[in-house]
């Protein structure tokens, strides 16, 4: 996954979301770099990562349409000191 960092880098990605984890357990670079997705992602591009997302209905309703381009929308909830929360995403096609 860390492979397609500069991929994402040329094109400006400013979002990525997975419907696992980002990384890869282990990730194959040692104690120092256990988890290059977050650290490099977010520390180095600042992009934003949504972990465990469900896209199961996203994908049926897709493939059904078939549509596969559709506005996106998610915002989290107020926190303080905090590094993640939940949200409430939407899709509109």
């Amino acid at each position: 996954m860390i492979d397609s960092l500069p991929f994402l880098r040329e094109r400006d990605v400013a979002v990525l979301g997975n419907d696992g984890v980002q990384d890869v357990q282990p990730s194959g670079y040692g104690p120092d770099l256990t988890r290059p997705m977050h650290t490099v992602g977010l520390v180095a591009l600042g992009l934003w990562l949504i972990d465990n997302m469900e896209l199961t209905e996203l994908a049926a309703v897709c493939r059904d349409e078939p549509h596969w381009e559709f506005f996106f929308a998610a915002l989290p909830w107020r926190m303080v000191g905090v590094t993640s929360s939940a949200s409430n995403p939407v899709a509109v096609f």
